[in-house]
């Protein structure tokens, strides 16, 4: 060899526990085990190297928080063509099957994360132990980057969890932990973490059955050949109706187990033709627009974890208060709770902390009857949080947040009377959507323990915080709320002080666009439709129901006030709002509200003045230009995103694309807003804008930004 050539690195090593082989897997310089091509190549030349006289084969990490976290996602954007995805896929099948095909049997040894490729690996084991640990995690999320499992997840899965099982992890990319696995026959042993290692070994030594699904009569018969058709079309249509059509693997998966599941097995206890059907899947699947816009979301987030717009340590945040027990403080207190941090909550109304513990406590009865949760650890949780109608206990917090009423006078009062009641250290935070940060930290003495953190609603729902800096926010500040936002398991971007901020000055004019069309005599039900259609969760004025119409108008008000006639608040709101039409929690606004437990689609509200527009009379329901509806609602966000950049809101475009898909649920399968706009390219993104512009004026004037992020092309 020349010296000059670099070694390869070595991603595995054996070693021998008298007639057991150990193979360890360990990625060098990385946090987390991933199955690149060099590392199964490592692995497929280490496994024609185990001892014939081996009784047993263990596969284990070197790594505590990850046996493998998948294959790595990163060659993936190397396959350009079919032919290389089915290679690939055929390279991966061919190792595991090796795997499954020892002559002895094997165990894998599971602690961490056990994901995709990982999980794949496991499953060509002869056995599975997992560790009893919060960071152990097993699944399939292919479909989550728009592909499927190509290693052969989707013809060994189902015969040791079962068909109907098998179809619901897949299809809907969850992760289980080591308890929820071993309950649906996943793994076959869970055990203590450090203990993991000798468990399998110990198995190995005992060779007992492995645990199989224990199915019951009614079990049998819904697997069945006869009901297989019914089982499966049932499987389809649940997926869809969360996926609404927009995601090409659900139904790939479906097909492939529809044609697969009844062949026989042939090597590695799997049938090679399944193996063929599999990987043709995944090479078709691997090229489209969604499942290369969802790879660079995968990498996005990525990239916003290790993400720090500071250099600052931050203060370490052990205890935290939340002032106002309204819905938003109820949430943050539950939120603060759930992650074994004590809570201290306090409001001017008893009735107002009583409303707050029953919203934590829902919250935990919900993740309870998901299993996310035990009842024990519920109620820890809701023991961490103490109420009162004064300050009492918050010398202890490390941290309050505030939640009051949106009101900046009323704001400027708590806060400068909590700073009085805290220690010197303690950080303030503000959970505003929109007022300014400078002016409030204008009545405190130490405004650069001040900042904003902005959560979403609901709070256990929502992943974004907005994190605002003021003028004098300092440094360690920043860095402390980015740490605390984390350790809620939350996704924070950094904005700047400005009106709206970030999410609501995009959100914003695009539900004002809504409200205009409808004002022109386009129908509420069409304009909701396109923007469903487009792959929003719920159409503007859904939306709008569900925030509150007056929690709307007042954010539209105070942007108007800033901005003008660009976010000119139309009347209609303003009427709803003064006729008590507030949306759900009101029972109706533009829609009407079914009572509990009736899960129809709520129906539109005869009550909304209707205009007096022609257009309306002749549109109907069904009525108003898709293609110019699609243009205006989205359009709007775009241009105003690109604003947003030339204002400096936030200094990367990144921070757009994860606050609009984390804030907004805008449609992750078109890779984020700006990603979608650039798929327009520049010189379309004018031709579209520009008859809108004549129609409507400066609202649909392109930013000179987007000249720079998007070529002429579209790319």
């Amino acid at each position: 060899m020349n010296k000059n050539t670099p070694e390869a690195p070595v991603y595995w090593r054996s070693e021998m526990n008298e007639d057991i082989a150990i193979l360890i897997f360990d990625c060098p310089g990385k946090k987390q085990n991933v199955l690149s091509t060099d590392a199964m190549v490592q692995l497929d030349q280490l496994l024609d190297q185990i001892p014939r006289d081996a009784s047993g084969v263990v596969i284990a990490s070197g790594k505590e928080t990850s046996f493998v976290a998948g294959a790595d996602i990163s060659e993936i954007a190397g396959i350009t063509t079919p032919e290389i995805a089915r290679y690939k896929a055929h390279q991966g099948q061919a190792v595991f099957n090796k795997l499954a095909s020892l002559p002895m049997p094997t165990v894998a040894a599971i602690n961490g994360f056990c994901l995709g490729g990982g999980c794949e690996l496991a499953l060509a084991c002869t056995y599975r132990v997992a560790g009893l640990d919060a960071k152990t995690l097993m699944g399939l999320p292919e479909t989550k980057l728009g592909i499927l499992p190509g290693f052969g997840g989707t013809q060994r899965l189902p015969k040791i969890v079962g068909i109907r099982k098998a179809l619901e992890l897949i299809l809907s990319g969850r992760l289980v932990d080591a308890r929820g696995a071993f309950r649906m026959r996943l793994v076959d042993r869970v055990c203590s973490p450090l203990l993991v290692l000798q468990e399998a070994i110990e198995i190995l030594r005992r060779r007992p059955a492995p645990a199989r699904p224990r199915f019951g009569l009614i079990e049998r018969i819904i697997e069945s050949s006869f009901f297989r058709s019914k089982l499966l079309g049932k499987a389809l249509e649940e997926a869809e109706k969360k996926a609404k059509g927009f995601y090409p693997a659900i139904p790939a998966v479906i097909d492939v187990f529809r044609r697969t599941l009844d062949l026989p097995a042939t090597d590695g206890n799997v049938s090679a033709e399944g193996l063929k059907i599999e990987a043709d899947a995944f090479a078709k699947l691997v090229l489209t627009d969604v499942s290369e816009n969802l790879r660079f979301l995968f990498f996005l987030d990525d990239d916003q974890k290790k993400y720090a717009p500071y250099k600052s340590a931050p203060a370490n945040v052990r205890s935290a208060a939340v002032l106002g027990a309204g819905v938003m403080g109820g949430g943050i207190a539950w939120a603060f709770s759930s992650k074994e941090m004590p809570v201290r909550v306090k409001d001017i109304r008893a009735e107002a902390l009583l409303s707050a513990l029953s919203k934590a406590d829902e919250v935990y009865r919900g993740d309870v009857k998901r299993r996310k949760a035990t009842e024990i650890a519920a109620k820890r949780g809701m023991s961490r949080i103490s109420v009162g109608l004064d300050y009492a206990g918050f010398r202890r917090a490390d941290m309050v947040v505030e939640a009051v009423l949106e009101r900046m006078e009323v704001k400027k009062h708590v806060l400068a009377e909590v700073e009085s009641e805290v220690r010197v250290e303690t950080v303030i935070a503000t959970n505003t959507s929109g007022l300014s940060i400078d002016e409030m930290a204008t009545v405190l003495k130490r405004p650069e323990k001040f900042g904003g953190l902005h959560f979403f609603n609901p709070v256990h729902r929502m992943p974004l915080v907005e994190i605002i800096r003021g003028k004098a926010t300092s440094d360690q500040t920043v860095a402390t709320l980015f740490a605390v936002a984390r350790s809620l398991g939350k996704t924070p971007i950094l904005v700047k002080d400005s009106p709206g901020f970030l999410v609501n000055r995009i959100l914003i004019p695009y539900m004002l666009e809504a409200a205009r069309m409808y004002e022109e005599g386009i129908a509420i039900g069409a304009i909701d439709r396109v923007a469903r259609t487009f792959g929003m969760p719920m159409g503007p004025f859904e939306l709008a129901d569900e925030v509150g119409i007056d929690v709307g108008l007042h954010v539209a008000e105070h942007l108007e006030r800033s901005f003008g006639s660009r976010m000119a608040v139309p009347e209609i709101l303003r009427t709803l709002v003064h006729t008590g039409l507030l949306g759900k929690k009101s029972g109706s606004g533009f829609y009407i509200h079914a009572k509990n437990g009736d899960k129809d689609r709520p129906r539109l509200n005869p009550a909304v003045p209707r205009p007096s527009s022609a257009a309306q009379q002749e549109t109907g329901e069904d009525g108003g230009n898709t293609h110019d509806i699609e243009n205006r609602l989205f359009l709007t966000m775009l241009l105003e995103a690109g604003r947003c950049l030339e204002d400096g809101i936030v200094d990367r475009g990144e921070d757009i694309e994860i606050g609009m898909i984390y804030g907004t649920g805008f449609p992750p399968h078109r890779g984020g807003l700006l990603r979608w706009g650039s798929r327009i390219g520049y010189q379309n993104l004018i031709k579209r804008a520009a008859p809108l512009r004549e129609r409507f004026g400066d609202r649909y004037v392109v930013p000179e930004v987007f000249k720079m992020l998007y070529s002429e092309n579209g790319g």
